[in-house]
């Protein structure tokens, strides 16, 4: 169990957020079939940094977002539901490591303003992480890996204006939505109710982090958000199944755990046609391929020049031989 506080979730629900039942344009749709959330989850992560360096980064928000949009990107991936051109751009782009997607938290956090000054409300809150997320895109895990720093205000340190612009090439391929499907309220949801949201998305959690625990499951009876998770299953039994930011990283929640929000967030691909309006104009070529090929087009620019020049050479040399006979 970690410490009672908040770590980083501030309660805020806006008139234009979508709310399930109420005014949302999400459909709802079973993509997950027989499949398991399970098989399409990201590495584990601690959003509290380091082993050797230790600070909070109150960003629990931000790393539930990411970590939901990476498991629908997985599923899609690895159930072959990717066209092979934006497939390909998705690799060039360095999206794709490993057979996975992973995105960065920092990137994440810093551009969408998630807060951790003293004498501030720390964190952030669902509606803007998910309300900015889908406008700025998200960029590789590698792009803007803070892994080595030592304070929080080097984790939260300026982006470069590559990596804030980056983020719009995850956009020509995926549409990025969500909504409320529970707030506001001081229940457990149904089993059954969780269960079909699940068919669609993981569920982004914010709740207490639990009031005591026996025999390895999490019981709360606490109205109070403390923190962000990741849901992404209901076992046999009917706990729900957590995937956390701290260390265990998967736990039980018994059925009755009151959860006062969550939030589903929807990731859907583009049309091939769509991707390809959107990169009219634009180079399909990563940073690197792009430098290696204006390397190649300045060497064959170069021999040009030689050969020009032999040539030039050779007849200037003629010439005097003539003039000299």
């Amino acid at each position: 169990m970690i410490e009672q506080k908040n770590y980083g979730v501030i309660n805020e629900i806006k008139p234009s957020d979508w709310v399930s039942g109420v005014n949302s344009k999400i459909v709802w749709k079973d993509v997950l079939g027989t499949d398991k959330w399970k098989n399409h989850l990201q590495a584990t992560e601690n959003q509290c940094y380091h082993t050797n360096y230790k600070f909070e980064t109150y960003s629990c928000v931000n790393f539930t977002v990411l970590k939901i949009i990476s498991n629908q990107c997985n599923l899609f991936l690895h159930n072959n539901l990717i066209p092979e051109y934006q497939l390909n751009l998705l690799k060039g782009w360095n999206y794709i490591i490993n057979n996975s997607f992973n995105f960065s938290e920092p990137h994440n956090a810093v551009l969408t303003k998630t807060s951790y000054e003293e004498d501030t409300v720390k964190g952030n809150s669902a509606t803007t992480v998910w309300d900015t997320t889908r406008k700025i895109g998200v960029i590789p895990q590698e792009m803007c890996d803070r892994e080595a720093v030592k304070t929080v205000e080097e984790w939260y340190g300026p982006l470069t204006q590559e990596q804030i612009d980056f983020g719009k090439n995850f956009l020509k391929v995926f549409n990025i939505n969500y909504e409320f499907v529970v707030s506001s309220v001081c229940s457990a949801p149904k089993s059954d109710f969780i269960k079909k949201q699940l068919q669609q998305s993981p569920l982004q959690m914010l709740a207490h982090c639990g009031t005591s625990q026996v025999n390895g499951i999490i019981y709360n009876e606490d109205c109070e958000t403390q923190h962000s998770t990741e849901l992404y299953d209901v076992d046999e039994n009917e706990n729900r199944l957590q995937f956390d930011q701290y260390e265990p990283y998967f736990n039980k929640l018994s059925k009755n755990y009151v959860i006062p929000y969550l939030v589903k967030g929807v990731i859907t691909l583009k049309t091939e046609e769509e991707t390809k309006a959107l990169m009219k104009g634009t180079s399909t070529l990563t940073n690197k391929e792009q430098q290696i090929s204006i390397i190649k087009k300045l060497l064959a620019l170069y021999w040009q020049v030689i050969a020009l020049m032999k040539k030039t050479s050779g007849f200037v040399g003629s010439v005097i031989n003539k003039i000299k006979k």
